[in-house]
Parts: C-alpha cells; sequence; structure tokens
C-alpha cells in the first residue's frame, strides 16, 4: 500500500470519527426544545433568583427547572413526542447526552409516556436514589423524602438502585429507602 493511500485511508477515517464528535458538540450548544401543553394552576420556570409563571405553550430549554405549585399539575411535551405530567408540587430539568434525554426529578410524581427512541438512545428519569431507563413505555416515578417508587403501566423498565439493576414489567412496582 502506498503512502498516498494510507494518507488517504487515515483522513477519512479521522473525518467519520470527527464528524460524530462535530455533531455531539454543536447539539450541547442547541436549546432543548420542550414545551408546555397543559397547565392547571401556577407553573413556574425556576431559578436562584426568581420564579417566572409558564403558560401552555412555552418552551423550556436544558438545564431550566420546572416546578408546579400546590394544587397544579402541568403536562410538558419533549422534542421527541415523550409527554411527561407532573403533579402538584413537583419540580424536575432536562439533560441530554448522546445516550439520550434526561428527566432530573428532583422532587414530586411524574407519569410518563416515553416515546419510542431512536437506536442506541434511551429516556431517563433520575431521582437521588434511582434511574430509571427505558426505549418507549407508559410508568410513573415519585421521587419523595423517603425515597423513590417506580411503577409501570405499560412495556418494560429497568430501574438502578442501591447498586442493582431491576427489571419491571407492567404491574411491577419498585421502591427506595
Amino acid at each position: 500500500m502506498s503512502a498516498r493511500v494510507a494518507a488517504a485511508m487515515l483522513v477519512l477515517g479521522l473525518s467519520a470519527g470527527s464528524w460524530k464528535i462535530l455533531e455531539y458538540i454543536l447539539n450541547s450548544f442547541k436549546a432543548f426544545d420542550a414545551v408546555v401543553l397543559a397547565a392547571n394552576g401556577p407553573v413556574y420556570r425556576v431559578s436562584d433568583k426568581q420564579n417566572q409563571p409558564l403558560q401552555a405553550g412555552e418552551k423550556i430549554n436544558r438545564g431550566e427547572r420546572l416546578r408546579t405549585a400546590k394544587g397544579s399539575n402541568a403536562v410538558v411535551k419533549l422534542a421527541d413526542g415523550t409527554q411527561i405530567e407532573l403533579a402538584e408540587r413537583s419540580e424536575f430539568s432536562l439533560s441530554d447526552s448522546p445516550t439520550g434525554t434526561t428527566i432530573n426529578l428532583n422532587q414530586g410524581n411524574v407519569i410518563v409516556e416515553a416515546a419510542k427512541q431512536k437506536k442506541n438512545k434511551h429516556l431517563y428519569v433520575k431521582t437521588d436514589d434511582a434511574l430509571v431507563s427505558v426505549v418507549g413505555t407508559i410508568f410513573s416515578v415519585n421521587n419523595g423524602t423517603k425515597g423513590s417508587r417506580v411503577s409501570v403501566v405499560e412495556g418494560e423498565v429497568h430501574v438502578e438502585h442501591d447498586s442493582k439493576d431491576t427489571k419491571l414489567l407492567p404491574g411491577d412496582q419498585v421502591t427506595t429507602n
């Protein structure tokens, strides 16, 4: 093999790998689109400085915290079609990575209708003591002061907690301490 052919193969190999890296970097600067579909009562975009009221139709970006007030609930739709129903006094934020999207549930209760995820991607719900992983299903996560509870309505969910992975099917539930 000539030096030119070897150099050309090296350049092609590097550019193919570089494209994936560049794509990830560019996507990390892009705002993560989620939208408040419905709000029943006060819903807020929460920051360290202020709480900004949100209405149906308003967007939520990656890293922003959304909180429902006492007696309120809301439905949020992610860009991939996933719907998140938040109960009263629930708070979450969104993050994404090469492996998928994470709903960081800081407190409260959500019911998630996960859209079918792209190849090698998952939807995660992260609480203080558990990580829930799904591809496409309907499930509930409750994060309280005494731990988390995950319940499955449809599909299959994997819950990592206490250094173990638990597989849940419809009707199954797991709690953490």
